[in-house]
Formats: structure tokens, sequence, C-alpha cells
């Protein structure tokens, strides 16, 4: 009930830590992918040293949560998403993508 709240507080935390930072978003097609901009602000409060955006693949979850391949986003998904948290958080950069893990890592 109260997970946003402990999310948030954590993201305050790791912007505290002096060793090198990273998060890692996991991105669902039709899920959390709709709002770049509002994740760079959640982002941008932990202020990691690298974020690493991943697609989802799939897993036994899936069929108990009613998520399909449909919710499986492209490389080219997973890409132009973090080239769109990149625009939104300077300082920031794509650091390099992997088509086969279906990932991209930004670097700050």
């Amino acid at each position: 009930k109260d997970f946003w709240e402990r999310y948030m507080e954590s993201m305050d935390i790791l912007a505290t830590r002096p060793e090198r930072t990273v998060c890692r978003l996991t991105l669902l097609r039709g899920e959390n992918m709709a709002g770049p901009a509002e994740w760079a602000q959640v982002l941008q409060r932990a202020r990691p040293n690298f974020i690493e955006v991943t697609g989802v693949t799939m897993a036994g979850l899936f069929q108990k949560t009613g998520l399909g391949t449909m919710n499986m986003p492209t490389h080219l998904e997973v890409k132009d998403f973090a080239q769109q948290l990149c625009e939104e958080m300077p300082g920031y950069q794509l650091a390099c993508e992997h088509e086969h893990s279906n990932s991209a890592l930004i670097a700050s």
C-alpha cells in the first residue's frame, strides 16, 4: 500500500551513495512505456551513473498476469525509449545497445 513512497525513498537514498550506481527499467509495451518524461523525473531524483533500459522477455509470470508477447517491445522500441529518456535528462547519453539482449545503456 505504500510502494510508491518507499520506491521514491529508495531513489533519494541512491542519490546519496558515493559508489557508482545504476537504475534498471524493464519495459512492457502497453504498460510503462508511455511516459519517458515522467520516468526521467524519477530517475533524476536518484542521479544514477547508469540507466539500463531493457525489454521484458517471456516468463512464467506472463500467464498469471495476463501479459503476452504483445507486451514485449522490440529492440527499436527499447532504443527509442532510451533516446527519449536522454532527451529529457541533460548530461545523459546513450552509451551502448545490445540488440540480442534487447537493451540499451544510458550513462552520465
